[in-house]
C-alpha cells in the first residue's frame, strides 16, 4: 500500500493474541492447530501526514495435512484372519486405519501417556468400552490399562487392543485381540513422497556474508523452502537459507537421512559441504514428525578456504 511503512497484525493462537509489525508485503504463520483462524491487518505509518488504514480481516481454516501412509496388516484373533489395511498419520498427531475388517471404515485414534489407544470416531463411548462400525462388523474395544498399545513411525510399528466382536445382527463372535503391524526398519515401506512440499525453514549459525569482517550471529533465521521429488530416491530442495538455489540430496529411508550432494557454485560462490570440510556432503536427519534438522553445514569459499558460516549452525525444515 502505498506510504504504508509497514503492516500492523493480530491472530488468535492456543488461546492467545499473536500481533506484531512486518515491512513485508505477505505474512508466514506456521504451527498452528487444525482449525479457523481470523487475522487482521492494518497499514501503518509513523509520518503524521498519513493516517494508519482501516483493519480488514480475513479468514482461512487450517486443514490437517496428511505426514505419512503405509501399508500394514490387520490380524483378528477372533476371526484368525489377517486383513490389508493402511496405518495413516497426520500432522495434528492423530493416526488412522484405514481399511477395517477389509471395509471402508476406519478407525482414528491417538496415544495416552502410558502408550494406551484414545479412539475419536467412536459411535458410542461407555468407558472402557469404545464402540466402532467395522463394516460387515461391530467391534466394541475393551480400552483399560494394559489392554490396548501404540507404537508408530513411517518404517515400523503396531497398533493392538482387546475387541468383543459382533456381527451386523448382533450376534456375538467373540473376544480376542486385534492387532495392526507394519514395516521394519530395514524395510521401509512408505516411498519418499512425503517428503515433497513446502515447509518453514528456521536456521541459528554464526554468518560471515552479511558484514564480511565480523560474525553476525543469526538465530531463529525463516525461509520458504521446497521440496520436490527427482526419482524413487533423490529429491531437490530449493532456497535453503533463503538464498535461492537448488540442492540435490540422496533419501535413505531405513537410515533417515537425506545426504546432500556437494556443489561448488551454490549461491554462485560457495560449496554447500559440512563445516571445515569441502569434501564432506552435509547429512541431514529425518524425524518421525515429519521435521528435517540440518546440521553443521557451512558455506565454503574456496578462493581462500574458508568457512563463511560458522561451526554449529542448525536448521530446521517444518512442513506448511
Amino acid at each position: 500500500m502505498e506510504n504504508a511503512q509497514g503492516y500492523e497484525y493480530q491472530y488468535d493462537k492456543n488461546g492467545e493474541t499473536v500481533s506484531g509489525v512486518t515491512t513485508d508485503n505477505w505474512l508466514s504463520i506456521t504451527g498452528l492447530p487444525v482449525g479457523e483462524y481470523t487475522v487482521y491487518l492494518r497499514a501503518v505509518s509513523d509520518d503524521e501526514n498519513f493516517s494508519n488504514s482501516e483493519s480488514i480481516a480475513f479468514t482461512f481454516r487450517r486443514e490437517r495435512a496428511e505426514l505419512w501412509r503405509t501399508p500394514c496388516s490387520y490380524y483378528s484373533e477372533v476371526l484368525d484372519q489377517t486383513f490389508s489395511c493402511d496405518v495413516v498419520a497426520y500432522d495434528d498427531g492423530n493416526y488412522e486405519i484405514a481399511g477395517l475388517y477389509g471395509s471402508d471404515k476406519t478407525i482414528e485414534f491417538n496415544a495416552d501417556a502410558n502408550g494406551e489407544i484414545l479412539v475419536f470416531n467412536a459411535y458410542k463411548v461407555n468407558p472402557p468400552y469404545t464402540y466402532v462400525d467395522a463394516g460387515a462388523y461391530n467391534l466394541c474395544l475393551y480400552i483399560a490399562s494394559g489392554y490396548s498399545g501404540v507404537e508408530c513411525s513411517r518404517t515400523s510399528g503396531y497398533v493392538w487392543y482387546y475387541t468383543y466382536l459382533y456381527d451386523k445382527d448382533g450376534n456375538y463372535l467373540g473376544g480376542g485381540h486385534d492387532e495392526v503391524t507394519w514395516g521394519g526398519k530395514d524395510e521401509p515401506t512408505e516411498s519418499i513422497d512425503f517428503l515433497v512440499g513446502d515447509y518453514t525453514e528456521t536456521s541459528s549459525c554464526y554468518d560471515l556474508t552479511i558484514d564480511w569482517t565480523n560474525w553476525v550471529e543469526i538465530t531463529d533465521k525463516t525461509s520458504d523452502v521446497r521440496i520436490e521429488k527427482v526419482d524413487d530416491t533423490t529429491v531437490t530442495l530449493y532456497n535453503f537459507y533463503g538464498l535461492e538455489d537448488t540442492l540435490t540430496g540422496t533419501v535413505d529411508l531405513a537410515a533417515r537421512t537425506i545426504t546432500f550432494s556437494l556443489k561448488d557454485d551454490f549461491a554462485g560462490y560457495y560449496t554447500f559441504c559440512q563445516y571445515d570440510a569441502p569434501d564432506t556432503p552435509v547429512v541431514a536427519d529425518i524425524a518421525d514428525d515429519g521435521s528435517i534438522t540440518v546440521s553443521n553445514w557451512t558455506l565454503w569459499y574456496a578462493q581462500n578456504s574458508y568457512s563463511y558460516i560458522y561451526t554449529g549452525a542448525q536448521s530446521v525444515l517444518v512442513k506448511k
